[in-house]
Formats: structure tokens, C-alpha cells, sequence
């Protein structure tokens, strides 16, 4: 459907963005980027903004990029600081990290700022992880 809506316009953002974002989500990296970018730079104030941001770091989360999905996620937030579905993007990429060695500074930066993530679990009583059956609730 999405492929047939760029034959009649290649300029649809909501086509590229809804193609890159379906891509996304089957863990095909590299065909949801460049999608998302076009709808990025096609319509760079578009409300959706923050959605294609956050497609693009689940697609990297997805395929172990882990730096470029710090990135997109932290770009979704950026494009709307209030939103709630940027917040939770961030919180999913955190967790998505919590294997990466180098996370452990994004997601205390980002505990500092957010105490939604002590209550989903990403934050740990003695670092950062999720909680065992044998860790107290702090």
C-alpha cells in the first residue's frame, strides 16, 4: 500500500514515514532509514517528527546499533521534549542497553531527568539492570 502511494507521489511524507516505520518494526534497518529520513527531510516541523525519530532507533535498537539508537531517541525528544511517547522511546532504547557496556552514563543521565524509569524497572538499587528476585525495592 505504501509502495503503491509513492508510485503516485514520491513526495508523501506520511508514505515514507509509515514504510520506514513498518520496516522498522521487522527489524530491517536498513531499509526503514532511509524512508524515514525522506519524511524527516520532506517535512522537517511535521507532528509526526518525533515518531519517525523513534522508529528509526527501535529499527537500530532492533539491529544492535545501539549508538544510533541513543541518537534517534535522543532526537525524538528533542523534537518534543513533552511528549510521552518520546519519554517512553527513550525508556525502551535504555533497556534495550542495559547489555552495552557504554550505557551506563545515557541511562543515569536520563534517570536524573526522568522518574519514570525508576518505576519501569530500569533503574536498579545498585546500578543499572533490571531487578532480580533476590534485590530489595528501593
Amino acid at each position: 500500500m505504501f509502495l503503491r502511494a509513492l508510485d503516485l507521489d514520491p513526495n508523501a511524507v506520511f508514505a515514507h514515514g509509515y514504510l520506514g516505520t513498518s520496516y522498522a518494526f521487522s527489524g530491517n534497518c536498513d531499509a526503514a532509514l532511509p524512508h524515514l529520513d525522506e519524511a524527516i527531510r520532506l517535512s522537517p516541523r511535521d507532528p509526526l517528527l518525533v515518531i519517525w525519530h523513534l522508529c528509526k532507533g527501535w529499527a537500530a535498537l532492533l539491529t544492535q546499533r545501539y549508538e544510533e539508537a541513543v541518537e534517534f531517541a535522543t532526537l525524538a525528544a528533542e523534537a518534543n521534549p513533552e511528549s510521552g511517547t518520546a519519554k517512553f522511546g527513550r525508556i525502551v532504547v535504555a533497556r534495550g542497553l542495559v547489555l552495552e557496556d557504554r550505557r551506563k552514563a545515557w541511562v543515569h543521565s536520563l534517570a536524573a531527568t526522568n522518574d519514570d524509569m525508576s518505576r519501569l524497572g530500569v533503574m536498579h538499587p545498585r546500578g543499572v539492570g533490571r531487578r532480580t528476585e533476590g534485590d530489595q525495592k528501593a
